[in-house]
């Protein structure tokens, strides 16, 4: 799969959470930045983790570096 397919595969949404991911912020920590639960951003991050293909969070954000949605 070409890097920029994987760009087409989240919504803003997951991106933001990919984001603050990278930044190191575990669920608890994103869900008062977004204003949403802690289970909100746990199914958000399974949902990066499967639409990347990822085996990890951390796979997760090492992608969304390659594909230049986290500089």
């Amino acid at each position: 799969m070409e890097l920029s397919e994987y760009l087409f595969r989240l919504n803003p949404k997951e991106i933001e959470v990919l984001k603050l991911m990278a930044e190191g912020r575990r669920s608890k920590e994103i869900s008062p930045v977004l204003g949403i639960s802690p289970r909100t951003v746990e199914g958000r991050i399974t949902n990066i983790i499967e639409k990347l293909d990822a085996r990890s969070q951390a796979h997760a954000v090492a992608i969304g570096i390659r594909i230049g949605i986290i500089a």
